[in-house]
């Protein structure tokens, strides 16, 4: 009988494509088992593209989690996520082997627990050490990436949200879920836009229904943007992302899906850090403003939020010009990709 595996994945955006050199690392080591994946529906499209195993519909309520994992009868729980709650489903799902990062109390949940990450190491890295750690390897590992194939659906829901015969586009994200600190200020934003505009080039701007006012704000007055804030689901972005001529936005999920997607990225940081979190994409870049107080991981800045408002859209304008092949010039503001061993 196949060895059957729960995964329980990480709830953000980003995470789930951090997540992606693990999985397949662990495919590669069991290619015959039965791997089950449980992912919050914000994020189950993105997990279900990787292919990886079957994604679990969402049950409301720990309890009910708990007993999808029981029907499942795997032999081995792997907990991505180091929340009590994630524990609590594994355990009562009776799961005879669980294993996951300590801490919230739950190690007395857990049949193993593996060793705590380093605090320096990128995020896939962390997640990649995990793995190697569940799955007690050793020696030399084959890499693996986040690298992920436009699903068909993903390009037609893209071509849906444009308007009929739409052109070469910018695509721009102006939020982020994780806090305002992370957000580059509104008015800055709507003056890069206003010379992208100059410089003969369209901007489409997304996000979710909560920044609708921010969408309407970046598009008034400029007829070379296109506000389709609160109008795309996570395939629609998923297809743009991969149709534009740049993907431009602060540090958040989109980023990284684009990056994964091998779209060419500008992604911009303030209070958290390229190092740990930088887009795994091969044309995918980071500019930061390092200021003395940064990285603070802050979700709102306490002080006078200098790493974003510092980041003048002169500097990413012309980053950003640089990348497109428009003139313009590298910036000293733009970061070099870590190195990420084992991870492609």
């Amino acid at each position: 009988m196949a060895l059957r595996i729960f995964i329980r994945s990480l709830n953000w955006l980003g995470d789930t494509v951090f997540q992606a050199p693990a999985l397949r690392l662990l495919r590669l080591r069991h290619p015959d088992a039965e791997i089950f994946i449980q992912a919050r529906p914000s994020v189950a499209d993105v997990v279900r593209a990787y292919g990886i195993g079957e994604v679990l519909p969402w049950a409301d309520g720990i309890l009910a989690r708990a007993r999808q994992i029981r029907e499942i009868k795997a032999d081995q729980a792997i907990l991505l996520p180091k929340s009590l709650g994630t524990g609590v489903e594994a355990f009562l799902g009776r799961v005879p082997e669980r294993l996951g990062w300590g801490e919230q109390g739950r190690n007395l949940l857990l049949t193993r627990v593996l060793p705590r990450w380093s605090d320096q190491d990128h995020y896939a890295l962390r997640i990649r050490k995990l793995m190697i750690d569940a799955l007690e390897l050793s020696g030399e590992l084959p890499a693996t990436g986040a690298e992920l194939e436009l699903p068909v659906a993903w390009a037609e829901a893209a071509e849906d949200a444009l308007p009929g015969n739409f052109g070469p586009f910018l695509l721009i994200a102006p939020g982020a879920s994780g806090g305002t600190a992370k957000q580059w200020p509104p008015a800055q934003w709507k003056a890069l836009l206003e010379c992208f505009t100059a410089h003969g080039l369209r901007s489409v701007v997304v996000g979710t229904t909560r920044e609708a006012e921010l969408g309407a704000f970046l598009a008034g007055g400029n007829p070379g943007v296109l506000d389709l804030v609160g109008r795309t689901d996570l395939r629609a972005l998923g297809g743009l992302a991969a149709r534009a001529s740049l993907v431009l936005a602060n540090d958040s999920g989109l980023v990284h899906l684009a990056g994964a997607l091998g779209a060419p990225v500008l992604a911009l940081y303030g209070p958290t850090d390229p190092a740990t979190s930088h887009p795994l994409g091969v044309r995918a870049h980071a500019l930061w403003n390092r200021v003395a107080c940064a990285p603070c991981h802050k979700r709102q800045c306490p002080t006078d939020h200098r790493c974003m408002l510092g980041l003048l859209p002169g500097d990413v304008l012309s980053a950003a010009l640089a990348l497109l092949g428009e003139g313009g010039s590298r910036s000293p503001l733009l970061v070099t990709r870590p190195s990420l061993p084992g991870i492609l």
